[in-house]
């Protein structure tokens, strides 16, 4: 009877392997820093509303916000924030900068909030990393 020899994984084998798959954890994969929020602003006979401001911040903790940017509703009502988180926040979060928009502060008393399609009682923020959809339906 003849016992065949198998090749031994060394280190480097395994690594070689594995290399594919922590090539794609670090792109799109669960370590991108790369959050995306996206969504749509209409009135409740869902007319679509533009120009409507969002203002994007990182956060750290709840006494730790950085705003970053800005971002307007299109004349569709669309918005979208695509933001490169920075490396010492947990996560990213949208508000309507209504109180610095005059226009939207004349014509609006307020709004409701549904994230993916589900009505939500807080707005809006998203892990690092993530990609969540909040709309917005205003009322005069």
């Amino acid at each position: 009877m003849k016992i065949e020899k198998r090749p031994r994984l060394t280190f480097w084998s395994i690594l070689i392997l594995l290399s594919p798959t922590m090539y794609a954890c670090s792109g799109d994969g669960i370590f991108s820093r790369e959050t995306i929020i996206y969504g749509r602003v209409t009135e409740i006979t869902g007319q679509p509303v533009d120009s409507v401001q969002f203002v994007i911040s990182a956060y750290k903790d709840l006494g730790n916000i950085k705003a970053l940017f800005r971002v307007l509703s299109d004349h569709d009502g669309n918005y979208e924030a695509i933001v490169d988180a920075p490396k010492e926040y947990a996560g990213i979060d949208i508000t309507v900068a209504g109180v610095d928009n005059p226009a939207f502060h004349l014509t609006y008393r307020g709004y409701g909030v549904y994230k993916d399609g589900n009505k939500v009682n807080y707005c809006c923020t998203v892990r690092v990393g993530g990609k969540v959809r909040y709309d917005f339906k205003v009322f005069k």
